[in-house]
């Protein structure tokens, strides 16, 4: 519940500076559409990076080391 009120601070706060910037309505809109969508897809895609850098680390814990050439 918390998170819900925070984020209706943060629009309102959001567009109240738009309004003050002046920025028309339409683009306030896209603007604060843009945010919402990148809100929910930006934590996916931190995790996917995060679990492939996971999996990296943990793959190059079980190679042998390679003998260096020379």
């Amino acid at each position: 519940m918390v998170g819900v009120l925070l984020a209706t601070y943060l629009v309102l706060n959001l567009r109240n500076g738009l309004i003050i910037a002046g920025v028309t309505g339409n683009t306030q809109t896209g603007i604060i559409g843009l945010l919402l969508i990148l809100s929910v897809l930006v934590p996916g895609l931190i995790a996917r990076v995060g679990e492939r850098v996971r999996r990296s680390r943990a793959e190059q814990a079980i190679r042998p080391p390679t003998a260096a050439t020379g």
